[in-house]
């Protein structure tokens, strides 16, 4: 990906956990993460600019065999791209509260989508990493 985005952007704009892959989820890391980032952009009144990407892959892959790493991500994104863009955000919220509040909403998309197939598990420590990395950009309390 090639974005631009101010530095005030930055409490927003963390990619989402890699290496749970035990959950089959990711190679949607980006793809959420943009959601996600999209989502508070719009709350806040903002934008970001994309670009022609700096690398470009190559490689043949076999469409069936990523068809069926990619299944349960595809019918989870059907559902979580709406569920995400339509969050209620409260009034008022700084960037850094706008994404803590996303990461809750996410957090709880198993329980409230029960129809959907969920790696509840994946959801739960997605959430977790978006609140330690929200506390980056926290002043130092002492």
């Amino acid at each position: 990906m090639n974005v631009c985005y101010l530095r005030s952007v930055l409490p927003a704009a963390s990619n989402l956990l890699m290496g749970l892959d035990a959950y089959g989820l990711d190679r949607f890391d980006d793809i959420w993460s943009g959601l996600l980032l999209k989502r508070v952009l719009d709350y806040m009144g903002w934008y970001a600019t994309s670009g022609e990407p700096f690398v470009r892959h190559m490689k043949k892959s076999n469409a069936f065999t990523n068809l069926r790493k990619e299944a349960l991500g595809i019918h989870i994104h059907e559902h979580l791209w709406d569920y995400l863009l339509d969050a209620p955000l409260e009034p008022g919220l700084t960037i850094t509260a706008a994404f803590r509040a996303l990461a809750g909403r996410l957090r709880a998309f198993p329980v409230t989508t029960p129809d959907v197939p969920h790696a509840r598990r994946y959801f739960e420590s997605v959430a977790d990493a978006m609140l330690i990395w929200t506390e980056l950009f926290e002043p130092a309390r002492g």
